[in-house]
């Protein structure tokens, strides 16, 4: 028995982090404005973003050498503009398998609604924020109740065999 406490206790402590970086991360893609942005697109597509604003510019030359530094840059942004088309086309690509007139009365269109803060037509995006809180704070104490359990652990262990 006493090996099985000891295994909950070391894959509840290893899984609470990944749990932890979920919630926490989730929580910051749900609410951009925590991490600074004004809406979602800033955090998805960051090259065409800052394109747009005018801080990244395609034809730039470089002061030591005095070459043009386009080309580089340019197959760069070419990559994550690419990378970005491919996902949200492979994106499109899901909703038209599942059908769009179908996702919302399927079990996928429910999963999908969750994770999108909607039960059918009702905004509930402030259910899950308060459950990726609520996750926090439980994994950071449970994780404070671990370390403090394996201390206790080793302060005995060290009594035993000093005795």
């Amino acid at each position: 028995m006493r090996k099985f406490r000891q295994l909950h206790l070391w894959i509840g402590l290893l899984t609470s982090v990944l749990i932890l970086m979920e919630a926490v991360t989730g929580l910051l893609l749900s609410e951009p404005w925590m991490m600074g942005q004004t809406s979602r697109s800033e955090i998805r597509m960051p090259a065409q973003t800052q394109q747009a604003a005018g801080t990244a510019t395609p034809d730039r030359q470089d002061p030591a050498s005095g070459s043009s530094a386009s080309s580089a840059p340019a197959q760069e942004g070419k990559g994550n503009n690419q990378g970005a088309a491919s996902s949200s086309a492979s994106g499109q690509q899901g909703r038209a398998m599942n059908g769009s007139g179908q996702q919302g009365n399927s079990f996928v269109g429910l999963i999908h609604g969750l994770h999108e803060g909607r039960i059918g037509s009702t905004n509930v995006k402030w259910l899950a924020d308060m459950t990726a809180i609520g996750l926090i704070v439980l994994t950071i104490t449970g994780i404070s109740l671990s370390v403090q359990t394996l201390r206790a652990q080793s302060r005995s262990r060290r009594k035993r065999a000093a005795a």
